[in-house]
């Protein structure tokens, strides 16, 4: 316990205005309905792809395709789907014509990479199916349009040969055409087993940069899962640089896990990924993410950051019109619960200056994109599981500003940035050529999608006697809380209303946010 004046001076800071709130479920009753990728429109609409199902007649699967309006209307809903698939969308894109471009796997074979393309409206243009396979985690797309005709580009796994390898797809986005497909292995299996994409960067006219992960035998006995970026000649493939990058093998914390899971490209060129880590500061615990910012010429490492407690969602990481870049993902806690995370970087440092969670019950971050329609901000999308009337789970939309605020549900959560030790290997890469389509004529069907807010009502941060007003009054209350510290503390108000940053004390970072809403007086 501490002690501190009930006439503690108020530092008045400026408020900032509060978000519009957007916290949104949209689905169908009786299925279930995830969001894994999201893209801003030209327009501002945002287009979103994922997968449904339902347990009626037999489990049935669908690859989701849904345009909603800036706030999160729906305003069509797409289904893919194959008697006997599991169809299920990755990744959603744009085309300068206004039309979109579908990523899906239409199975768990090793012919089941799909792309689709389809009019701004939703209707089916063409579907191709290559070979490739499902993987975790998943996998990653983009639309290029500075070599003539547009085409998209999917880094993806294959594993139609020993051992696994990572794909880069590229198709004429107007037609599906196959353009090429790329086929990186381990030059030397003895070194490296597997190799696996997850996600794909281009510069406009430039060479291809792609994360996943790779699989090292440490001297001939100890299997370890690193992060791997390379870079890929755009012409013909070859492979400029590729990295292996991990923690040391510490034999009291088991074997490394590291993971690429989204890469960009900052403003001055280098090439940043997000990807998942063994918590740094815990033999055992929930996994972090790392941040690592590499030269594009070579793949030294410029710079490194940290974050506690969040599992990366994949292909998860997009740059900002102002440069700063903004991941996501989910805080778990191990038994199927968890709480969807955004978080925003600086592109130079990498250091996270800000992070929010979104506790509306049970949801998952899958995807963060800039909106620009009607006012600037942020789109995160996922799952959303509740029990409201529309399904479960359902699709997650929450539309925030640019510091992450919902006006709802958000929460600012301690950014603890631990450093790590990092180790880089280079590793040798084998490219083949893989030039087969193959036949496909799924159903596509559309649906309606009912829509609610996920929360109807804003809380009132500060307002600890529920009167409507941050005031002297609640400041009494918090000073007292303040006084107490630790929210475990028997002496503290149930629920320890006065942490207002969810980290299970009451100090001053609580006084931080307390004092903003007390500068505001009334509640939204």
């Amino acid at each position: 316990m501490r002690t501190v004046s009930v006439a503690l001076a108020l530092c008045f800071v400026a408020g900032s205005s509060s978000a519009q709130l957007i916290n949104r479920v949209q689905g169908v009753p009786n299925d279930r309905h995830s969001v894994e990728d999201a893209f801003t429109l030209s327009n501002g609409d945002v287009a979103m792809a994922g997968e449904s199902y339902n347990f009626s007649g037999g489990f049935n699967t669908s690859a989701t395709i849904t345009r909603a309006d800036a706030l999160g209307v729906p305003i069509w809903h797409l289904k893919i789907r194959e008697s006997g698939a599991f169809p299920s969308a990755f990744g959603i894109r744009e085309t300068p014509s206004g039309d979109l471009v579908a990523g899906f796997y239409r199975n768990f074979n090793t012919e089941t990479l799909c792309l689709a393309g389809l009019s701004g409206s939703g209707s089916v243009n063409w579907v191709k199916r290559f070979p490739g396979v499902r993987g975790f985690p998943s996998a990653g797309m983009e639309v290029d349009s500075s070599s003539g005709a547009p085409a998209v580009i999917v880094a993806s796994q294959f594993d139609q040969q020993a051992p696994l390898g990572g794909q880069l797809l590229r198709v004429d986005a107007a037609t599906g055409g196959l353009i090429f497909d790329r086929i990186y292995t381990p030059s030397v299996p003895t070194e490296v087993n597997d190799v696996s994409f997850a996600d794909v960067a281009r510069k406009p006219g430039a060479d291809y940069y792609v994360t996943g992960s790779v699989t090292r035998l440490i001297n001939g006995e100890i299997f370890d899962t690193d992060l791997f970026v390379a870079r890929l000649d755009a012409t013909t493939g070859a492979v400029l640089w590729a990295k292996a990058i991990g923690t040391p093998l510490d034999p009291e914390r088991g074997y490394g896990y590291e993971t690429g899971r989204g890469i960009e490209l900052a403003s001055d060129g280098s090439v940043v990924v997000v990807g998942q880590i063994n918590n740094p500061v815990e033999t055992f615990g929930p996994d972090g993410a790392v941040h690592i910012r590499f030269d594009a010429a070579n793949g030294a490492i410029l710079a490194q950051s940290t974050l506690l407690d969040v599992q990366v969602a994949a292909a998860s990481l997009d740059r900002l019109s102002n440069g700063q870049m903004v991941a996501s993902g989910t805080r778990s806690f191990g038994d199927g619960q968890g709480f969807p995370h955004m978080w925003r970087l600086d592109s130079a440092t990498l250091l996270v200056d800000w992070r929010r969670e979104y506790n509306t019950t049970t949801s998952l971050g899958h995807d963060a994109v800039e909106s620009v329609n009607p006012t600037q901000g942020l789109v995160l999308v996922g799952n959303h599981f509740s029990n409201n009337a529309i399904g479960f789970p359902d699709q997650m939309f929450i539309r925030t500003d640019v510091l992450g605020d919902d006006g709802c549900s958000a929460q600012m959560i301690e950014v603890i940035q631990p450093p790590v030790i990092l180790t880089s290997n280079n590793i040798a890469l084998t490219m083949t050529l893989d030039q087969r389509e193959f036949a496909y004529a799924p159903t596509a069907v559309f649906e309606t999608l009912q829509t609610n807010l996920a929360c109807d009502a804003v809380p009132c941060v500060g307002d600890l006697n529920n009167d409507s007003l941050v005031d002297d009054a609640d400041f009494v209350i918090f000073a007292e809380a303040y006084n107490i510290l630790d929210c475990a503390d028997p002496l503290m108000p149930p629920g320890c209303p006065a942490d207002l940053n969810n980290d299970g004390f009451v100090d001053d970072a609580d006084f931080v946010l307390f004092a903003e809403a007390y500068n505001q007086l009334l509640c939204p």
